[in-house]
């Protein structure tokens, strides 16, 4: 597991940093250290809040190269916002243009690297132009629902704003004990319900 310092980094308590001047890895250093330790010993080693080396997680099925796990999910019939961390942003991004739904939905990412550690600060911090009236947060982010509400309208938008599924993919503290088919199982019925969210909440291009 990365070691955290920060309060992007996880640290939500206020009780950041917790040691003055230690600057972590990045997460690239990260994960590039998690690969060659992997690599290195006879062991498996998997990362947190990335990666693991044997199967790809986390968003493996945005590595995918054959195209016949996204080609079976549901087609995107309504606009929406993605509202997700600083580390799943690029991946779901690349989900979203290669489903060719990049039209319809936007993905912001607030500046903290884990969505469940989502917070009111951090919802306080989005730049609510890049909103659409839809905004889809994660399912386990810690704000309250009228908060999130509240707090992603007050520009007198009265946008819409539900939670999508508590995960999308599986992190390293639980994908060493999965194949990569097994992770692109999970993936696939979580950006499944995700699709159905959007298309459920959303406002639907006319």
């Amino acid at each position: 597991m990365r070691f955290a310092n920060f309060r992007n980094q996880g640290l939500i308590l206020g009780n950041e940093p917790i040691l003055d001047d230690v600057t972590p890895h990045t997460l690239q250093e990260f994960e590039d250290l998690v690969r060659k330790i992997n690599k290195e010993f006879n062991l498996r080693v998997t990362g947190t809040p990335l990666c693991d080396p044997e199967n790809d997680a986390p968003f493996a099925i945005s590595k995918e190269k054959n195209s016949k796990y996204l080609d079976i999910l549901t087609d995107v019939t309504s606009e929406a916002t993605i509202l997700t961390s600083s580390i799943a942003a690029p991946f779901i991004n690349k989900i979203i243009k290669r489903i060719d739904a990049d039209d319809l939905v936007n993905i912001v990412a607030v500046d903290q690297d884990i969505g469940c550690l989502i917070t009111q600060q951090d919802l306080e911090e989005v730049d609510l132009k890049e909103l659409k009236d839809t905004v889809l947060i994660p399912g386990r982010a810690l704000v309250h629902d009228k908060m999130a509400h509240d707090i992603l309208s007050r520009d007198g938008v009265d946008r819409i704003v539900a939670r999508g599924p508590e995960k999308l993919s599986v992190d390293g503290e639980m994908s060493g004990t999965l194949s990569r088919e097994d992770v692109l199982k999970k993936e696939l019925i979580a950006f499944e319900d995700l699709l159905e969210a959007i298309n459920f909440f959303g406002v639907r291009k006319k």
